[in-house]
């Protein structure tokens, strides 16, 4: 099954997330890899590196959302996940602790 995680941002103060992705549309991942729960902090690259960005920044996660896709004759198989992390600025209080 291919799963995908999408990262998208919700400015502080806003109710929907931009439309626009903060990372590549598509992160694939692998089986050993892991989706980040609500109220961790991550750290990325905002957009991909070949846009002439190296600045990584923090984000924390707000929502996950999964989408499932069916397949097969019978719509029987699970064949796609995506990932939705609605992702936000953290507060001052999440990188304090990140840093102990």
């Amino acid at each position: 099954m291919r799963t995908r995680m999408i990262f998208q941002y919700l400015a502080p103060g806003s109710t929907r997330p931009q439309e626009t992705r903060i990372a590549p549309a598509y992160a694939e991942m692998r089986a050993e890899d892991s989706v980040p729960n609500v109220g961790d902090v991550i750290t990325m690259l905002p957009q991909p590196p070949s846009q002439g960005l190296t600045n990584f920044e923090q984000f924390k996660v707000v929502t996950r959302n999964f989408f499932y896709t069916w397949g097969g004759r019978q719509q029987e198989e699970l064949v796609d996940c995506q990932i939705f992390l609605i992702v936000t600025d953290p507060d001052e209080d999440d990188i304090t602790a990140i840093d102990e």
